[in-house]
């Protein structure tokens, strides 16, 4: 004999029907988030039934948000509010500051590029180099009234175009590579294109510094030179500049 199908009762049938409504109705991120923090456990079994991702998203978005009516330099949790609203306007939130900080890193990147571009453009339009170096002690008669290193530069210009001024970083270091002074050096006086010129200059040394008293004691044949330019102005008007 075959077997007879299961019969429900209109009414069980009714209920059960109401029940499974009810369920899928009552979802818990359609819970209104109370604005008294005293009464945050009526949401509790709420905040439970979500899933993960969820739960942690709604706890970012009340940490940044303010439970008042009244603004302190944060979002003020607005009246009615429901758990979706907050987990959606935190995920907006964090989109667009994703957003921004990607758009910063890029911009950054751009503006690193650029100097480096810069800066290759200027180590290539010149080279200065350093031609001799000596020490001079102070002397009354000579009217030189500090010690100082007397020092003698050349500089190239490497560029099809006339150079009124460069300016720049030099940097003395001792035979190790060991940094002893930066000196700013502005010229001028200008380098036809292609040619080269000769500038002599002179550093003050303070016998009470360390690493002045050391820079003055190097052997000429054992100073390492180096040179940072900043800035290089044409003839024309135009320049090359990139930030020191």
């Amino acid at each position: 004999m075959p077997a007879r199908p299961l019969q429900i009762a209109p009414a069980r049938r009714l209920a059960l029907i109401a029940l499974l409504v009810c369920a899928a109705c009552n979802r818990p991120d359609e819970a209104v988030i109370p604005t008294e923090p005293a009464t945050f456990d009526r949401i509790k079994s709420d905040i439970d039934r979500l899933s993960t991702v969820d739960r942690e998203a709604l706890m970012r978005y009340m940490v940044r948000t303010r439970v008042s009516t009244i603004p302190g330099g944060r979002v003020v949790l607005q009246p009615g509010t429901t758990i979706r609203q907050a987990i959606d306007a935190q995920r907006s939130f964090e989109a667009e500051q994703q957003a921004k900080e990607a758009a910063a890193v890029a911009l950054k990147e751009k503006i690193e590029l650029e100097r480096t571009d810069r800066r290759k453009a200027l180590d290539n339009a010149v080279q200065v180099v350093l031609l001799s170096f000596r020490y001079a002690p102070s002397d009354f008669e000579l009217r030189r009234y500090s010690n100082t290193v007397q020092i003698e530069l050349g500089i190239e210009n490497k560029t099809d175009r006339n150079i009124a001024g460069i300016q720049g970083i030099t940097v003395f270091r001792d035979l190790f590579g060991n940094e002893m002074r930066r000196v700013r050096l502005r010229y001028d006086k200008g380098v036809t294109a292609g040619k080269t010129v000769t500038w002599r200059g002179s550093i003050d040394v303070n016998q009470f510094d360390d690493k002045d008293r050391a820079l003055s004691q190097l052997e000429p044949a054992t100073v390492k030179f180096a040179f940072e330019p900043d800035m290089i102005v044409f003839r024309d008007g135009t320049s090359l500049k990139v930030e020191p």
